[in-house]
């Protein structure tokens, strides 16, 4: 008896699948099992979608962001300087990119990801002069922004900067002869003046103390200190102004003196001879 077409179709295909099952249970003692799925990473430089594999395999898109924020905060140690930018250095290729720092000291920049940059952090104090930059300790600071499905990282910065003004102090001594012999002085420091080469002044007001010797009580002698804020990084000329008897003024030292202290310096001690 002949079939028709649709009938043989239906039965080859129930046939087929039979077969499949059949060896499918066979094979795995009897019980029908599904393959354990595995996951497939693929590092991509763009975004990407996770898709399913053939034969129930699940395959995992890792996704390299193309580009990352970075962002944080630079803490500062030593008082009257502040960063004011930072600048990311790639060497291949040669690229620099650089972001002002905002509010209170943070930063945010978008970089490429998948670089290893060099970090920089400029800085400024009050006046002209005070400017410089940290430079980056390799072992510290060097990073590789290898990012895995994230936009944005955090990068705090930690670092010391010379202070931005020291207290200067010391002693003036007057060469002799400068007291008569009835015990009444001549001449005496009133102000050391630290002149920087813009013109600015910064003053120390000279405080006079009066020493009585230990051998001799009737014998007094003076000594003259003085205490002046001067801001850090720069060379100065240094004048003494004097006032004397019968309203006599001058000034009895000019003498240059640079002041660049480092970090963790606020007090510096120059002495100077009138």
């Amino acid at each position: 008896m002949d079939l028709p077409p649709m009938k043989i179709i239906a039965t080859l295909a129930l046939f087929v699948v039979l077969v499949l099952f059949g060896a499918v249970y066979f094979s795995s003692g009897g019980a029908a099992h599904q393959a354990n799925p595995t996951s497939t990473t693929l590092i991509l430089q763009k975004n990407s979608t996770t898709t399913a594999g053939s034969s129930g395999n699940s395959t995992t898109t890792l996704i390299h962001e193309a580009n990352i924020t970075v962002s944080g905060k630079i803490n500062v140690s030593g008082s009257g300087m502040h960063p004011i930018s930072i600048s990311f250095y790639r060497a291949n290729p040669n690229r620099t990119y650089s972001t002002n720092i905002i509010g209170p000291a943070s930063y945010a920049i978008s970089l490429p990801n998948l670089n290893t940059y060099d970090v920089v952090v400029f800085w400024a104090g009050q006046y002209p002069w005070q400017k410089g930059f940290v430079p980056v300790k390799p072992a510290v600071w060097q990073f590789d922004l290898g990012l895995v499905n994230q936009t944005n990282t955090t990068y705090n910065l930690n670092f010391t900067l010379p202070n931005g003004l020291i207290n200067v102090s010391g002693r003036v001594r007057m060469l002799s002869p400068n007291i008569t012999p009835s015990g009444q002085v001549l001449r005496a420091p009133t102000q050391v003046i630290f002149k920087a080469g813009n013109g600015m002044k910064f003053v120390g007001n000279i405080i006079t103390y009066n020493i009585t010797s230990q051998t001799n009580p009737n014998q007094t002698s003076h000594q003259y200190i003085y205490n002046a804020s001067v801001p850090n990084l720069n060379t100065y000329n240094v004048t003494v102004n004097w006032n004397g008897q019968y309203d006599t003024k001058g000034t009895c030292y000019e003498n240059v003196t640079s002041i660049y202290t480092g970090v963790g310096v606020a007090n510096l001690t120059e002495n100077y001879v009138c």
